[in-house]
């Protein structure tokens, strides 16, 4: 089952698809293994191989169930209507991270009305320390817990403002815990300013289940402008988490 997941999660970021080599080489196990598994998927609608390229790819089946489970637990109806006031006070791209154990990745989004846009980042896993997202969700953790996650991530440089160095990532992310909310100032994309604020909720321990962001153009920058986003966040997490509809079994630590 946890090769099959991890089989999974390699497809879903696979954008032309991958071979069984391809697959055995990531995830460092044999052939012969990983075909059984990818077997058992494609009988199971999860998994669809092409027949000129051998190529494997994720099944329609699987978007279905995942957008058939979002409908089951309405978490929509939760979040859009808190992502929706701060899109239109703002202007700007508004999205919502949220925790699954030690994941952390975008759920969705309401855009904003500018017409310079910021590129949604929707089912994409985030990175810790290049995006605002990240740093407000690793400042809101325990430091044993941040810490661990920090040492396990890669340090991957997407700009030349990128925090590449462990050391600078703790000292980044004690600031933002000082301060209350991170930003991301070309870190992950040139041109791009993201502001985040974690989404903490106290009835859980205040565990920080997910964090809310603004991303803009930084041509769009100004002192005044991020501060009103700022007001803007706050009060968008403080909302979402008193109607946070989950317990510790979906955000808890693993």
């Amino acid at each position: 089952m946890e090769r099959a997941g991890a089989i999974l999660e390699l497809l879903a970021g696979a954008k032309s698809g991958l071979t069984l080599s391809d697959i055995a080489g990531r995830l460092d196990s044999s052939k012969s293994f990983l075909f059984k598994i990818l077997t058992s998927l494609q009988r199971s609608g999860l998994v669809l191989v092409e027949p000129n390229t051998h190529r494997y790819r994720l099944a329609q089946r699987l978007v279905l169930l995942a957008f058939r489970y979002l409908e089951t637990i309405e978490f929509h109806d939760y979040c859009l209507p808190v992502l929706r006031t701060i899109a239109e006070k703002t202007g700007e791209l508004t999205q919502l991270a949220v925790a699954e154990g030690d994941r952390f990745h975008y759920l969705t989004k309401v855009e904003g009305v500018q017409p310079l846009k910021v590129v949604s980042l929707v089912g994409q896993p985030v990175e810790l320390h290049a995006q605002a997202m990240g740093k407000a969700w690793l400042a809101a953790l325990p430091d044993d817990r941040a810490l661990r996650l920090a040492v396990l991530h890669e340090l991957r440089a997407f700009t030349s403002r990128t925090i590449t160095s462990f050391d600078s990532l703790r000292e980044e992310v004690a600031r933002t815990r000082e301060r209350g909310y991170a930003v991301s100032d070309e870190e992950f994309a040139e041109g791009v300013y993201g502001v985040a604020v974690a989404v903490i909720v106290s009835r859980l321990g205040h565990l920080p289940v997910g964090a809310i962001s603004v991303g803009m153009p930084k041509s769009r920058v100004t002192h005044s402008r991020v501060e009103e986003v700022i007001r803007f966040l706050r009060a968008g997490v403080e909302e979402l988490a008193m109607i946070w509809p989950y317990g510790t079994e979906f955000t808890g630590t693993r």
